[in-house]
C-alpha cells in the first residue's frame, strides 16, 4: 500500500481528533470512492465548496463533521466551474412565500392526498399532517372506507373522502380530484384495478403532482401510465421504487444515482426526488444533492412525510421545482433536529412531523 497508505493506518489507530483539509487523503474528490484505504476524519475543512466526495457515499462516511471554508475564490471562478451538482442550505428557504396578514385558508392551498387502503391509514394522516405543518391551508383525504374514523381522531383538521373497494365511486374521485390545486398519490395506496383507474385520473388532470410509494408501483407495471408522466409531476422513488420503475438493477442506479436522475428527467420531464443516503434531485434543468438528515430517518412513515411536505409546499405557492428540492431539504433538517431530541436510533416518522414547526419559528 506504499508509504502514504502505511501513513493513512497509523492516523486511523491513533486516539487523536483528526482535521482534513479538502478532503480526507484517499478519497476520490470526483466519485466519493475510498481508493484503496482512507483517513477516516473527525472534522474536514473542505476549500471553496462541498466536492462529491464529501458529499456522497461512501466519501461521506470518512469526513466526519464538514464546513465548508472560504478562501476568497472571486465569484467568477465559481462560474467557470462546472457543477455535479447544486445544493441547497437555509438561505433558500427564503424561496417559501411569506404569508400575508390578509389572507384565507383557500390562500394557502387545496391539497388533495390520495393514499391509504385499508391496511395504512397511518400513511394517509401522516402525509395530511406534514403538508398542514408546512403551512398548507385545507388537505383532503382521499383514503379507504375502512380509514375514516381512525383518521378522524389522528388528524380531525382534514377532510376525509373515502371509495368502497369493492363499489368503487370514479365520480366521487374526480369531484376531489377538480377541487384541488395540488396533488399527492400513493403513500399507503396498495396496486390493483382500482389504483390504476386513481393513477391514471390524476395524470390526466395535468395538475401538480407527487407521485410517490404505490402510486410509482403501479406506473412501473403499466407502461401507458408512464407515457402519461410530464412536466407537472414530482416522482419520489426510493431505489428500489426506481429500479422497477426504469426495469435496471438496484446496484447499477445506486452506482450512476447522477445520470440515473438527470437522464429520466431529461426522457420524461417529470422532476426527481431519489432518494437514497443522499437524496439526488433533477428539477429542472440542474441537479441536487441533499445535504441534511440521517440514518435515524431510515423508518416507516418517512417518505410519507416527505410527501407531504413536498405537496404542502405546493400548495403554499412554492415554484414547483423549488418544491422538488426545499422539500427533502426540510424533511432532513426536522430528521436531524428530531434525532437530537430522541437519539437516531428511537427516532419515528411522527417526530420530523413534530419537529417542522421549530423550521417556521
Amino acid at each position: 500500500i506504499g508509504i502514504q497508505g502505511k501513513a493513512i493506518r497509523l492516523i486511523n489507530k491513533s486516539r487523536a481528533t483528526v482535521y482534513s483539509v479538502d478532503l480526507p487523503s484517499g478519497i476520490n474528490a470526483d466519485t466519493a470512492e475510498v481508493m484503496g484505504v482512507a483517513v477516516k476524519a473527525d472534522y474536514t475543512v473542505t476549500i471553496g465548496c462541498h466536492k462529491i466526495g464529501t458529499a456522497m457515499y461512501p466519501g461521506a462516511d470518512y469526513c466526519g463533521e464538514v464546513c465548508v471554508g472560504d478562501i476568497g475564490y472571486p465569484i467568477d471562478a465559481y462560474d467557470k466551474c462546472k457543477n455535479a451538482a447544486k445544493y441547497v442550505d437555509n438561505y433558500d428557504l427564503s424561496l417559501i412565500p411569506n404569508r400575508p396578514n390578509y389572507s384565507y385558508k383557500g390562500s394557502f392551498g387545496k391539497v388533495l392526498i390520495i393514499a391509504g387502503n385499508e391496511e395504512m391509514s397511518g400513511a394517509a394522516a401522516m402525509s395530511g399532517m406534514a403538508a398542514y405543518r408546512v403551512g398548507a391551508g385545507l388537505v383532503r383525504l382521499f383514503t379507504a372506507q375502512e380509514n375514516k374514523e381512525v383518521i378522524g381522531k389522528l388528524l380531525p383538521e382534514a377532510v376525509v373522502n373515502t371509495y368502497d373497494s369493492e363499489e368503487f365511486d370514479v365520480k366521487s374521485l374526480e369531484a376531489s380530484i377538480a377541487w384541488a390545486d395540488v396533488i399527492a398519490i400513493g403513500p399507503g395506496l396498495g396496486t390493483g384495478d382500482i389504483q390504476n383507474i386513481m393513477v391514471e385520473k390524476v395524470l390526466d388532470s395535468k395538475k401538480p403532482c407527487v407521485v410517490d410509494a404505490d402510486a410509482i408501483n403501479t406506473i412501473a407495471k403499466n407502461r401507458n401510465l408512464y407515457k402519461k408522466l410530464h412536466a407537472e409531476v414530482i416522482l419520489t422513488p426510493h431505489l428500489g421504487e426506481m429500479s422497477r420503475l426504469i426495469k435496471k438493477d438496484v446496484d447499477e442506479i445506486k452506482n450512476n444515482l447522477f445520470a440515473t436522475a438527470k437522464n429520466f428527467h431529461k426522457k420524461q420531464f417529470a422532476n426527481l426526488v431519489l432518494k437514497d443516503a443522499r437524496t439526488v434531485i433533477a428539477s429542472g434543468d440542474d441537479l441536487f444533492v441533499n445535504m441534511t438528515g440521517n440514518n435515524g430517518m431510515a423508518t416507516a412513515g418517512s417518505g410519507d412525510v416527505l410527501t407531504g411536505i413536498i405537496v404542502g409546499l405546493l400548495g403554499i405557492g412554492v415554484d414547483f421545482n423549488a418544491a422538488a428540492v426545499l422539500g427533502p431539504y426540510i424533511h432532513g433538517f426536522a430528521g436531524d433536529q428530531a434525532a437530537k431530541r430522541v437519539s437516531k436510533t428511537s427516532l419515528m416518522a411522527s417526530d420530523i412531523i413534530e419537529e417542522l414547526t421549530t423550521l417556521f419559528k
